[in-house]
């Protein structure tokens, strides 16, 4: 009953103020400013139309008496392309960066439009929460991830992710085994940005997945999860005949600080694959364990200057006064000088 009135409000306003717009005559609750943008809206140039959002997003709360004005442009579809843009700028989406700029004022319109029938609304009134990031967005955006859309079940679930909310982890576990790759992909980033041990068991399951994109992706997401029971899948996946797999699998034991995966790294640090050394040299940084001082002090004369660059950030990260030693004598070297440097100017910021 209580969303029922919302929408009945929203939508008595949105007529007043039409008719108020269309009169010419200014209400004395809004500012003058707020009404000249509200009559931009209206212009039929969506050029113009975009410049108005953009102003009343720069007002911030002050613009609210414009979200009902905003709400309605969110189905506008027109596009135009910047000077040296190769991407259309849509007035709805100006719109719905506005509403996320007026913030809390903006949360009950919003929800309002999630069942519009205009999937490009429900889209972005979803992203629009997300960047607001109230909670009260949570329960109604977790109902999107059954919209018939898949663009907007996507968008929901980039933002239950960037909400870390809890309450959405067995949806977004079922998803991982949805039949569209976009968003099993998706539901993976988002457990892991959640980071709740119950998507631990369906994300290395999802380990195993014949897609190497899936793979690397649910490792990520593990990493950000930091699940002391994983290690050992992700200690197996520094073996994957893809490469891109084995760096997201070294880079998730180096957030895991995972100590069990010293040697196994140090290992990695020979890969043929230089994406890959350089993320298992940054890891044994991030662990910060002294056994990988002297295959780290190796790998400042790799071939490949970005792995060069982390060996010398991980040295520095050892916090061993022997690497510290080996970083001196390094900036000796003409090649090494520059990359021993910074990583010896980042241990004074670190300590």
């Amino acid at each position: 009953m209580k969303k029922a009135v919302t929408v009945l409000v929203i939508v008595g306003v949105i007529g007043a103020l039409s008719v108020a717009l269309v009169t010419r005559s200014r209400p004395r609750a809004i500012a003058p400013d707020v009404w000249q943008q509200m009559r931009r809206l209206r212009s039929p140039n969506p050029v113009e139309r975009v410049r108005a959002a953009d102003a009343l997003g720069d007002m911030g709360p002050r613009a609210a008496p414009a979200i009902p004005a905003l709400v309605e442009r969110l189905a506008d579809n027109n596009s135009f392309f910047w000077e040296h843009s190769c991407m259309p700028t849509y007035v709805g989406f100006q719109a719905a960066a506005a509403l996320a700029r007026i913030g809390e004022p903006a949360v009950e319109p919003l929800l309002g439009t999630l069942r519009s029938r205009n999937w490009r609304v429900r889209w972005r009134a979803a992203w629009a929460l997300g960047r607001i990031g109230d909670p009260r967005a949570v329960e109604p955006v977790t109902r999107l991830l059954n919209d018939r859309k898949a663009s907007v079940r996507e968008e929901a679930i980039h933002v239950l992710g960037t909400m870390r909310a809890q309450c959405a982890v067995e949806p977004l576990v079922r998803l991982l085994g949805d039949t569209n790759l976009d968003l099993r992909l998706a539901a993976a980033v988002a457990l892991g940005e959640i980071a709740d041990t119950r998507a631990s068991e369906p994300l290395v399951a999802a380990l195993r997945d014949e897609r190497a994109r899936v793979r690397s992706t649910a490792a990520r997401a593990l990493g950000g999860i930091k699940d002391p029971g994983t290690v050992e899948p992700l200690v197996a996946l520094l073996g994957d005949a893809d490469y891109s797999v084995r760096g997201s699998a070294a880079l998730a034991l180096g957030q895991m600080r995972a100590s069990r995966a010293v040697e196994p790294l140090i290992g990695a640090l020979s890969d043929r694959n230089p994406n890959v050394r350089e993320k298992a040299a940054r890891a044994l940084g991030a662990i910060g364990d002294s056994r990988a001082l002297e295959p780290l002090r190796a790998a400042l004369h790799d071939g490949n200057t970005v792995v060069l660059a982390a060996a010398a950030w991980a040295l520095a990260h050892l916090r061993d006064p022997r690497a510290v030693d080996i970083l001196q004598q390094a900036m000796r070297d003409e090649v090494l000088e520059v990359y021993a440097r910074e990583a010896l100017a980042g241990v004074s910021e670190i300590e």
